[in-house]
């Protein structure tokens, strides 16, 4: 039995707003800090007042140490089979052409990532298929050979809310992700949408 609108609004509105209520808070305060807007309480002049801006400079300190420019992919075969071998070599030449295409993104999924990780203290990814290649007809290997198979969606953990109840090894079986989003944005993506008309409305 598929779950009903209501029972989607209803879900939505529990974990936005009692579930995730105290994690959303405190990611709210660690993005004061990050945005040097923290108040400082002791010193009541504004002009004496001085931020170092140190938590962004912390995280990009590390994030520079620690992610690589050209970060490569390693399988470790679980046996020394020729057909082992075989798989790890073509799993490696597969991802790593992969991590290519995400390094030409205009700033580096790699390190914003990470940078997410120590700011928000969490991360979200959502790969689903590739919209155009589950829809074609032909063969996209031979005529798409630099597409990716799944699409590379990196959500801001602050409108994520998994139901950690739900949780199966560790992957949740129900998340909302819920953001405010233009009428035009939503048509774009959801030609069959019949929802409000004017462009300058907002849906979440």
């Amino acid at each position: 039995m598929a779950i009903t609108r209501d029972k989607i609004i209803d879900f939505k509105n529990y974990m936005v707003n009692e579930r995730h209520d105290q994690r959303i808070k405190e990611q709210m305060l660690d993005q004061e800090y990050l945005e040097n807007r923290y108040p400082l309480k002791l010193i009541k002049k504004v002009d004496y007042q001085m931020r170092s801006n140190f938590a962004t400079r912390m995280i990009n300190g590390v994030t520079q140490q620690v992610i690589s420019k050209l970060p490569k992919i390693y399988f470790t075969p679980k046996s020394d089979s020729e057909t082992e071998m075989k798989v790890v070599k073509n799993l490696s030449i597969l991802t790593n052409s992969w991590v290519k295409k995400l390094l030409e993104y205009p700033a580096s999924p790699f390190e914003q990532n990470f940078k997410r990780i120590c700011g928000r203290g969490e991360l979200w990814i959502y790969t689903p298929h590739n919209s155009f290649l589950a829809n074609y007809d032909g063969d996209w290997r031979k005529d798409y050979p630099n597409l990716m198979p799944v699409e590379w969606i990196f959500y801001d953990p602050m409108v994520v809310f998994a139901d950690p109840s739900e949780e199966i090894n560790g992957q949740p079986k129900r998340v909302v992700v819920w953001y405010k989003r233009t009428v035009g944005d939503i048509k774009a993506h959801y030609p069959k949408w019949t929802g409000a008309s004017k462009k300058s409305d907002k849906n979440p």
